[in-house]
């Protein structure tokens, strides 16, 4: 008998192994790796690192600079390649911490529980990987501090708990997650500790809520999107809001929900403190279930959307944290075949439903051409530069005073108020005029084959490629996998 126990441990060491070694390749693959982190957001976050300082992080009313990003302005000061190395090994620390947490607690669990667990950890956390591939790193951030936090209450390490919550809040969306943990708190009667650490880790966001609350109460419902959402992006969003199965495959959403229900029933210690830290994650659930059906929500909205596609990506994990929370409360010492069949079914149907695709990643420059750039920035950042916005955002990084141009399909969804947007109607009126005047330097390049662009770029690209021979001189062409960069030295 005892012979089996130790078979079962060792398959559950030698899975949850394979499956933080598939995580750690992965997540490197989107950060370490590439010149740039994976995703156009992470080019935003590099360049507010390098060119914003500590004054617009106290008073800019904007959600960036936080203080992650002051932390590696501080730090790198000015230097583009030091801000670079900053965000690669944060967006690596950040993305493994969570699932490293969900695995660290399986080791206590009954190995044919944790096995299918940890399986599932990585075949269901694709989605979060896609988040990553995107560049949307804070959002990663608020979710990993969110799963911490559970992990934290869990060992009644309240303090902690709240200060990592606290950190959370660096994101607006960040409260949704962290609203769910308060119920819980109550009842576990950890709230004197949680809300102290709760309000030292808001302080360095804290002024961002102030901002926050003053512009809606000015602004009232702007704040969430000053412009209605194309159609095929807001039928692409309510997709996940309507369908929780989309990233699960077909019945696995409904197959963990059972094992839920049935670790209530046959759990006599409903009153446990285990039990009822599973609140947060059902709260969470119940959440990514009704909000796209509340008709008062505004689904026309860009941060209402954005909150709820977000929700659905990160729900796989949630789940699977509540699973997690209420393995532990189990006071039945022999494992359920019940539970585990539908453990192992819940993967099967992931797997036959190609879950076990990972994202390419979003990577718009390879590193020749990005330090081939860099060699050029004291001469191609006088003067003025354009860009092809899409294909050449990298430029914001080389050259801060960059101004991108977009398809006019592109230019009407942003807001008439935006100043860049102001900016480039100006130059595209001039363009019609075939002159640009106020502009030293145009930079164009196609789209990379085998990499998501908006479907507007590439004619838009190829209408200026027409015209820029009679705009000004060629002066450089540097190659970027294989796709020519023109720098365009206007007359």
């Amino acid at each position: 008998m005892s012979t089996k126990v130790d078979i079962w441990g060792y398959l559950r060491a030698i899975t949850i192994i394979v499956v933080i070694a598939l995580y750690i390749y992965n997540i490197s693959r989107l950060t370490l790796f590439p010149v740039l982190p994976s995703g156009d957001d992470m080019i935003v976050h590099i360049y507010v690192c390098i060119y914003q300082n500590f004054t617009t992080y106290l008073f800019s009313v904007a959600l960036y600079p936080n203080f992650i990003q002051e932390i590696c302005h501080i730090t790198v000061g000015q230097n583009i390649l030091h801000a670079i190395l900053f965000f690669k090994i944060f967006n690596f620390t950040i993305t493994l911490l969570p699932i490293l947490l969900l695995l660290y607690e399986l080791r206590r669990i009954e190995p044919k529980y944790a096995i299918p667990l940890a399986l599932a950890i990585w075949l269901y956390g694709i989605r979060y990987l896609q988040t990553l591939s995107d560049g949307s790193i804070f959002d990663i951030f608020y979710f990993a501090m969110y799963i911490f936090a559970n992990i934290l209450l869990l060992h009644r390490h309240y303090f902690y708990a709240g200060l990592v919550s606290g950190l959370a809040l660096i994101h607006y969306y960040g409260i949704v997650y962290i609203i769910t943990l308060i119920p819980t708190v109550f009842l576990i009667r950890a709230t004197r500790r949680f809300i102290s650490g709760l309000l030292i880790g808001l302080l360095p966001s804290f002024h961002k809520w102030i901002y926050l609350v003053f512009t809606v109460l000015h602004f009232s419902g702007a704040v969430s999107g000053v412009t209605e959402l194309p159609g095929w992006t807001l039928q692409n969003y309510l997709s996940y809001a309507f369908t929780p199965f989309t990233y699960w495959g077909e019945g696995a959403f409904y197959i963990y929900i059972a094992v839920i229900v049935i670790l209530f029933i046959r759990n006599r210690a409903i009153t446990s403190k285990n039990i009822l830290l599973s609140l947060s994650p059902a709260l969470n659930i119940i959440t990514a279930l009704i909000l796209p059906t509340i008709p008062l929500i505004p689904l026309q909205s860009v941060a209402v959307i954005t909150l709820v596609f977000r929700i659905f990506r990160f729900l796989p994990l949630v789940i699977i944290l509540m699973i997690i929370l209420l393995l532990q409360a189990n006071t039945r010492r022999h494992y359920d075949k019940i539970i585990v069949i539908l453990l192992a079914a819940a993967l099967i149907i992931g797997i036959t439903t190609n879950l076990t695709a990972t994202p390419q990643g979003l990577y718009r420059i390879d590193y020749k051409a990005f330090y081939a750039l860099l060699s050029l920035n004291h001469e191609i950042c006088e003067g003025g530069v354009l860009a092809v916005g899409g294909t050449t955002n990298y430029m914001q990084i080389i050259c801060p005073d960059t101004v991108f141009l977009y398809p006019p399909d592109i230019l009407a969804q942003m807001s008439p108020y935006d100043p860049q947007a102001i900016l480039m109607r100006q130059v595209l009126a001039q363009l019609e005029n075939g002159t640009i005047h106020g502009y030293r330097w145009l930079v164009v390049q196609e789209p990379i084959p085998g990499q998501w662009y908006d479907p507007a770029i590439k004619p838009f690209v190829e209408s200026l490629e027409k015209k820029m021979y009679s705009l000004g001189n060629i002066t450089y062409i540097i190659y970027n996998e294989g796709v020519p960069i023109y720098i365009i030295r206007l007359r």
